[in-house]
């Protein structure tokens, strides 16, 4: 029987990658040419310029790094491109991920004879949009036509709960992988796995603690004993034998984590000293050493976990078991201590290594393949089949139609199905009027049940029809991943709009109605005050829009020939985002003044700021924490000492200060340093928030009467009811003293209330008298003269829409300075989209 689902599965990791298949009901993890069950994320060039993949590829790394790549996977979604010296040319991450990805292919077809056009690729949950699309690209690049994306916890959790029997628990899988690490609530009830809530961390791996023994034990003992001029990994002179480091740290940290034994590293010709002199190192990298090393990334990723938990009202207590992903979790210190700080039963039955391949192969037995195009043959008739090929119903639902050849008629047929193996029927079945069927079939726990399709006339002769058969197994199914972040636009006051949430089910598609922050000027050259530029981003800080991850933009260009005409400071755009299953994202914008949609202006990507702007950054942030520092200690307040502990307590300076230096020479740090000093900045807002809780406390609930007034005397009853809602929240951040939901519901305050003025003309004169004031400072007289006509007129016409235009269109006429205060003054700042 052909295969009718994908069945394939894959992990495209950091460092190994992996493909398995669904059989029957068991996963099976297809060997490599080498028999390994794992592939090492690595490609490199030959003298030939012959590219390999795999184990060969990682060993070169260690003596040939300018013809090798690894753990590119970092920076998928990245404009980065690495060169490669030898074949001169260069490659982006998901054109090299593509490489290992046919290399996967390659051992389907030595081992299974089949030629792979569609697999189910998994992604770390914490993963972007943007790195989501590059693996996308990726698959494409590799021929896989069909290559749906699924979530690595969702995937282990399929592989532990496929053909479990649990029922009504709840799990909390446990993904500390070689780059990534992923901290998933899942809900088992009824058959169906559900993802409860997620807390990762997309540069928290295997490969900071490597880093951390090179930097804080190998390296120190390596220039102490020898000369070596500027011996770090930004140096370019070093950079072999800082990845020979790297390796064997990697590898002691393995042997060490197991046996709990010291072990003796020792590199050959590392490299040669200031004297020209070759240097054997040796080192001693013993257990107590090495749990120094681990125990703030434990730590990290435990907080991670706490936080997925308390997110939802839960704690260890409520959890049935961990269960281990990533060979990172493979480390008993790592495992004693997630036991003993949630205080519940770990599982790692299914190999750490190879769970998330398995689970996607489940996930893929589940996604139904579109048939092939077959030479039809003479009087055959065609059946569409609808059904699900998994599901946790032993009497599922089957249905289908069938089309009759040319010159028959499906009247008067009937269909009957036959399990091949037990040889269950399900009595003959006469077709609707129009060729339908629907029936119920009996499915056995334990197997795939496969059935055979009989379609037969009045007289009982048998017909040809294609297909003539199908699969279903009995087996717990997942729901639709929920999203891991929110993701909306960035306004002009640094406020994120948020268009979905974190947690919102997929697939799902939200409009907001925004106003432009530019006068676009048509036919003029594109310029920073001269294009649209709507900043989408990707986070969970409701506070700061800065605070999250910029992942692209939404650009409309003087020069689109969809631009007719010019559009002034303060047009509507519609702007809408739909994403699916897999977190594809489609964008779409309409602008009214033109009448034109914009489909295809999502510049989608994340841009690494440079070495420069991450140093100036960190050293802007240190500041502004020496001064909270100096100021809290002349306050005895427990949330700011909280606030400031954290910070010292997880190590994010020192975490950061590392990074940060590691970007000037190593471009693999870049994106980690940017996303750490993302970390560091909101830490500090957080004891800058703690030093300002007793105002902001008092400030929210004056918001909250000043809201309620407007809202009772102007607003709607939905928006009365929201006030009542919003004031409850208030309440409950302030007893659980919970900053950032007190901030967010405080702009959601003065955001609602603001709303509602808006629409009252009175607002629009009281404005235009504002505006009026400062008439003389605007930059263009001939314009400011026109548009108070304009307003003039439409006051006198009770014209409210063109009195609303031109208002905003003046705004755009002001200096920057007095633009701001006067969007500040009407609250602009919260729906002018700002670049």
């Amino acid at each position: 029987m052909a295969r009718t689902t994908i069945d394939y599965g894959i992990d495209l990791g950091t460092t190994n990658s992996s493909i398995a298949v669904l059989t029957d009901t068991l996963a099976e993890v297809v060997p490599n040419k080498d028999g390994s069950l794992m592939t090492p994320s690595a490609i490199w060039y030959d003298k030939r310029g012959k590219l390999y993949v795999g184990k060969d590829a990682k060993s070169r790394h260690l003596d040939d790094e300018e013809n090798a790549a690894v753990e590119f996977k970092l920076r998928m979604g990245q404009d980065w491109r690495k060169p490669f010296k030898r074949s001169g040319n260069s490659m982006l991450p998901e054109e090299m991920s593509a490489e290992v990805l046919k290399s996967l292919k390659a051992d389907v077809h030595t081992n299974k004879g089949e030629d792979l056009h569609a697999a189910v690729i998994t992604v770390p949950a914490a993963f972007e949009l943007p790195q989501c699309e590059a693996t996308r690209r990726a698959a494409a690049l590799a021929g896989l036509t069909v290559s749906p994306l699924l979530q690595e916890p969702v995937a282990a959790a399929l592989a532990y709960g496929f053909q479990s029997a649990s029922n009504k628990v709840f799990w909390l899988v446990y993904d500390f992988g070689g780059g990534t690490f992923d901290a998933a609530v899942i809900q088992v009830r009824d058959g169906v796995i559900q993802v409860v809530n997620h807390a990762g961390d997309n540069y928290l791996g295997g490969k900071n603690i490597d880093w951390d023994i090179v930097e804080k034990l190998l390296v120190p003992q390596l220039t102490a004993d020898r000369r070596l001029s500027d011996f770090n990994r930004t140096n370019p002179q070093w950079r072999a034998a800082f990845a020979k480091l790297k390796y064997h740290a990697e590898e002691a940290k393995i042997q060490v984590s197991r046996t709990k034994e010291p072990l003796e590293l020792w590199i050959e010709d590392l490299c040669t000293d200031d004297s020209g002199d070759s240097i054997d190192f040796e080192f001693v990298l013993t257990p107590s050493a090495l749990d120094t090393i681990l125990e703030p990334w434990i730590e990290q990723s435990l907080s991670l976990c706490r936080k997925a938990l308390s997110e939802k009202g839960l704690s260890g207590g409520d959890i049935e078991k961990v269960i281990f992903v990533g060979g990172s979790s493979l480390f008993p210190s790592v495992q004693e201590r997630v036991a003993t700080d949630l205080g519940t039963a770990v599982e790692f039955s299914i190999d750490p290594i190879t769970v998330v391949a398995r689970g996607a192969a489940v996930f893929a037995g589940s996604q139904r393949l579109e048939a092939p195009a077959e030479p039809t043959t003479a009087g055959a008739y065609s059946l569409q089949l609808e059904y699900e090929p998994v599901g946790s119903d032993i009497e599922p639902m089957v249905g289908g139609k069938v089309t009759a050849p040319a010159g028959a008629s499906a009247a008067g047929l009937r269909v009957e199905i036959v399990d091949v193996r037990s040889q269950w029927r399900s009595g003959t079945i006469a077709l609707a009027e129009n060729g339908t069927f629907m029936t119920e079939v009996h499915a056995e726990k334990g197997r795939k049940c496969e059935y055979e399709i009989i379609l037969s006339d009045a007289t009982g002769k048998r017909l040809p029809c294609s297909p003539d058969r199908f699969a279903y197994t009995v087996g717990m199914v997942i729901t639709s991943p929920p999203l891991t972040h929110n993701l909306g636009v960035a306004m002009a006051n640094n406020k994120p709009l948020w268009f979905f949430r974190k947690g919102d089910a997929l697939p799902g598609r939200k409009q907001h109605v925004l106003y432009t922050a530019v006068h676009l000027r048509r036919g003029e050259k594109a310029g920073n005050d001269n294009v649209i530029r709507i900043p989408i981003v990707e986070g969970t800080n409701d506070s700061k829009a800065d605070r999250n991850r910029l992942i692209g933009h939404l650009e409309i260009q003087p020069d689109d020939k969809r631009v007719k005409r010019d559009i002034p400071l303060g047009s509507e755009i519609e702007v809408s985002i739909e994403i699916d299953t897999s977190r594809t994202t489609t964008t779409r914008a309409f602008i009214p003044i033109v009448d034109e949609e914009f489909t295809d202006v999502f510049r989608p990507g994340v841009v690494a700021k440079s070495p420069n702007e991450l140093e100036g950054e960190f050293n802007a942030e240190l500041k502004r924490l020496d001064s909270l520092r100096a100021k809290a200690d002349d306050v005895a307040d427990s949330k700011i000492h909280n606030a400031l502990s954290r910070i010292e307590g997880e190590q994010i300076i020192e975490t950061v200060q590392r990074q940060v230096a590691a970007a000037q020479g190593d471009p693999d740090a870049q994106g980690e340093a940017d996303r750490r000093l993302l970390d560091l900045k909101a830490a500090v807002d957080s004891v800058e928030g703690a030093m300002e809780w007793p105002s902001l406390v008092q400030e929210a609930r004056e918001q909250v009467l000043a809201t309620r007034d407007v809202v009772e005397t102007h607003g709607h009853e939905s928006e009365k009811d929201r006030v009542n809602k919003l004031a409850a929240d208030v309440e409950k951040a302030i007893e659980a003293e919970r900053l950032e939901l007190l901030q967010a519901r405080l702009e959601d305050l003065r955001e609602l209330g603001a709303n509602v003025v808006v629409r009252q003309p009175d607002f629009w004169v009281g404005y235009l008298q504002y505006l009026e004031e400062r008439r003389s400072h605007m930059r263009d007289q001939a314009a400011a003269d026109r548009l108070f006509m304009q307003a003039q007129r439409a006051i006198t016409g009770n014209d409210f829409e063109a009195l609303k235009a031109a208002v905003r269109q003046m705004i755009g006429l002001l200096p920057a300075d007095e633009r701001e205060a006067a969007e500040a003054r009407g609250r602009f700042g919260g729906t002018i989209v700002s670049g």
